[in-house]
């Protein structure tokens, strides 16, 4: 699997948690979980099981921060109307831009954009789009 599969895959577990309620990856997921729909028909290897088992968890357990961080760069919305998979997605990615070294932003925000743009729409796209520009550009540096 590719990290950008894994990214995929990651989101939509964090998707899961935010729809569910549960904030953990459930014990014996990955034997279980050979739905192409939740794996994109390939094998989760152990590298993809490391970034899944980090950034998982690490959005849960910081989801008051990044909360706080898409708060500030909404316009006219509050948090609790936004789209569960936009929710999911930017959470996502500012854990990664905010944790993860070894992860250039720009690779993050544009992925990300994209998983949102495959599972939610190109409106809510342009909405995570302009919303990650604005963060990067004010908060974070290449």
């Amino acid at each position: 699997m590719s990290r950008k599969t894994s990214r995929e895959n990651a989101f939509k577990m964090i998707f899961a948690m935010i729809t569910k309620g549960d904030e953990r990856i459930p014990e014996g997921f990955y034997e279980e979980a050979t739905d192409s729909e939740i794996w994109s028909g390939k094998e989760a290897n152990d590298d993809d099981k490391t970034y899944i088992e980090k950034v998982c968890p690490g959005v849960s357990e910081k989801e008051a921060e990044l909360d706080e961080i898409i708060k500030k760069y909404l316009k006219n919305w509050t948090i609790d109307r936004i789209n569960r998979v936009c929710l999911a997605a930017l959470r996502l990615c500012i854990y990664e831009i905010l944790y993860m070294d070894d992860i250039p932003l720009k690779v993050s925000a544009s992925e990300t954009v994209e998983i949102v743009k495959k599972y939610a729409g190109e409106e809510e796209g342009k909405f995570v789009n302009g919303l990650l520009g604005e963060y990067i550009r004010k908060e974070q540096k290449d």
